[in-house]
């Protein structure tokens, strides 16, 4: 103990109490990754920086899109732990390699959205396909009855009444039988060609 210019104690080893979380601005703001913090954040629109009201409770809380809102929200982590839980809306499209919504892990179905595997562990697209009609036969998006074009016709079944390949006919049986000598052909053209000769 130290003995004050006044003459008054001075206790050095001053025990520090831990922040009132519901009068504190949280120390990490909007890079704090707790899911549970009890401490007020800013606005996730807002600039970096922005002074908090932490008597006012923001009403969107995570959602909030006004970047002058100056109430008390929630940890970003929350925001992201709830959009994890939902499913892409660009999915199978999506380009964002740090897209915080949730994406399947097995790849997509061949058969697309209308497949009739029974148990197929594959992924099937729910959203529907915007186009009509959809002209694309490997279409991963789910389609309505008649929306899809006609392939399923398209496709070459065995059997359908037609004789196979090996089994055509190249010659009309009924016509008449031609022979043909290669001996006499010969000499007949080496006999027209002396006359045109000679």
């Amino acid at each position: 103990m130290e003995t004050g210019a006044e003459g008054e104690d001075v206790d050095m080893a001053g025990k520090r109490e831990p922040p009132n979380p519901d009068e504190t601005v949280c120390k990490y703001n909007l890079h704090c990754t707790n899911k549970d913090c009890k401490f007020a954040h800013q606005s996730p629109a807002a600039p970096p920086g922005v002074s908090v009201d932490v008597n006012d409770v923001c009403s969107f809380g995570a959602a909030c899109k006004n970047r002058k809102c100056v109430g008390r929200h929630p940890s970003p982590a929350a925001r992201l732990a709830h959009q994890s839980e939902q499913d892409c809306k660009f999915f199978p499209n999506c380009q964002n390699p740090r897209c915080p919504f949730k994406h399947p892990s097995m790849p997509l179905c061949r058969n697309g959205a209308d497949c009739s595997t029974p148990n197929c562990k594959f992924t099937h697209v729910t959203t529907k396909c915007k186009y009509t009609p959809c002209l694309n036969p490997t279409c991963p998006f789910a389609h309505e009855e008649g929306q899809q074009g006609g392939f399923k016709d398209k496709v070459w079944t065995p059997g359908q009444g037609q004789e196979h390949v090996s089994e055509r006919k190249f010659v009309d049986e009924n016509a008449e039988e031609q022979l043909i000598k290669p001996e006499t052909e010969n000499k007949e053209e080496m006999v027209q060609d002396q006359e045109i000769i000679g």
